[in-house]
């Protein structure tokens, strides 16, 4: 008979990852409570839940969602998945999977026992070497906005510089009118 307990467990993480389109695990080997209650806490703030999860229930859960039809694109991150081992964290981030890349970076700069393992963004699977790069990427809100800022500032550039010898042309006529 198989543990009721486990099974229970397995279920809670496979529902965790169902709800999650956008997820990441890290691992936290050694690391204070404090720091992990404010990684929580950072995480929280930009829409992302944080779940502990033993590495055989992931790993199972992830085995049993890649195998229902809806959940294919998971095959390739339960390849990853099986080579896990310490500690691990489950990040559930979002839509917008960058504001909790982002929080995460954050705190893992100041607390090195925290770091990514794996990822699982926009239905696409990454090693723990991408997450870092990804996760020190600006938002995609920062990300639009500098793209709309450098495309309005040549247009900018133009009309100032369009507009500038007008000025220019109509305070010397000014001058000229003025001294008589």
């Amino acid at each position: 008979m198989k543990n009721q307990k486990k099974l229970s467990q397995l279920n809670v993480v496979s529902d965790f990852l169902k709800k999650s389109d956008n997820f990441a695990l890290f691992k936290f080997e050694k690391t204070k409570h404090t720091s992990l209650e404010g990684l929580r806490k950072e995480l929280r703030k930009s829409g992302a839940t944080v779940k502990i999860v033993k590495n055989t229930i992931f790993t199972k859960s992830i085995n049993k969602l890649a195998a229902e039809k809806e959940h294919g694109d998971l095959r390739p991150f339960q390849k990853m998945a099986k080579t896990l081992k310490e500690n691990t964290a489950l990040v559930s981030l979002g839509k917008d999977w960058s504001l909790g890349m982002n929080a995460f970076a954050k705190i893992a700069k100041t607390d090195k026992s925290i770091a990514l393992k794996l990822g699982f963004l926009d239905k696409t699977s990454y090693d723990a070497a991408t997450m870092e790069k990804i996760s020190n990427l600006p938002s995609k809100v920062e990300l639009m906005a500098k793209i709309i800022g450098s495309m309005k500032s040549p247009t900018a550039n133009f009309i100032r510089s369009i507009k500038f010898p007008m000025q220019k042309f109509v305070m010397v006529i000014n001058a000229k009118v003025k001294k008589g």
